[in-house]
């Protein structure tokens, strides 16, 4: 288990889909439409690869799923036509998607004592609209998306905002959000929903949501 953060914190990089936001069942929902015309045994390895890599970009995982469990190599054309109807599957209801219990508080409680930044597995151009439309934008120092990976997303933060990574937390519901945190060395805190399976290594700081977190 990383050591706590020397306090006071200097940034808080921040996954947004459950994390800030109870929207990970909607991305899911999305994604089984995408495939509900597959079998139900494709259409099971299909949800269970997608379930197993929450926080990776979804062009990532279209191509994967295509490949591995129907075959078939998409051209961009394709898997450009997927990833918008995707987008539009997803996006209103991730807008009116409730926060998670205590995200908010940390927004408001901390833009004025560190920075906050959304890392996110989202196309950024999207992540930043949703950011925008749900009036989140006053708190934020800045927010990031795919295709960037969140290790470089957090590596170059941490060099351009003059970050010292021990003084920094990432806060995520996924293994992409503590590798993220692992390869660049700042401490990690999991996000684990109640009645989900905790994914993280055993030691892992988890919170079953964002009330009470404290960092100054």
């Amino acid at each position: 288990m990383k050591a706590a953060p020397v306090k006071p914190v200097q940034a808080l990089f921040l996954d947004f889909d459950g994390v800030m936001v109870e929207s990970v069942e909607i991305k899911s929902k999305a994604f089984r439409t995408l495939y509900a015309d597959q079998p139900a045994d494709v259409l099971t390895r299909i949800m269970a690869y997608h379930g197993a890599h929450d926080g990776v970009s979804r062009v990532v995982k279209l191509r994967h799923c295509h490949e591995q469990f129907l075959g078939v190599r998409l051209s961009q054309t394709e898997l450009d036509a997927l990833t918008r109807r995707y987008a539009q599957l997803v996006e209103d209801a991730v807008v009116n998607a409730p926060w998670t219990p205590g995200a908010q508080e940390v927004l408001q409680r901390y833009h004025q004592r560190c920075k906050l930044f959304i890392v996110s597995g989202t196309p950024e151009d999207e992540i930043k609209r949703i950011a925008e439309r749900r009036a989140m934008m006053t708190w934020l120092t800045g927010v990031y998306g795919s295709p960037t990976s969140k290790t470089d997303i957090v590596r170059a933060l941490l060099s351009e905002h003059d970050l010292q990574a021990e003084h920094c937390v990432f806060i995520g519901d996924a293994m992409a959000d503590w590798i993220a945190a692992s390869e660049t060395g700042v401490p990690f805190i999991g996000r684990v929903a109640e009645g989900r399976p905790d994914p993280f290594p055993k030691g892992t700081r988890t919170v079953c949501d964002l009330r009470g977190l404290t960092f100054t």
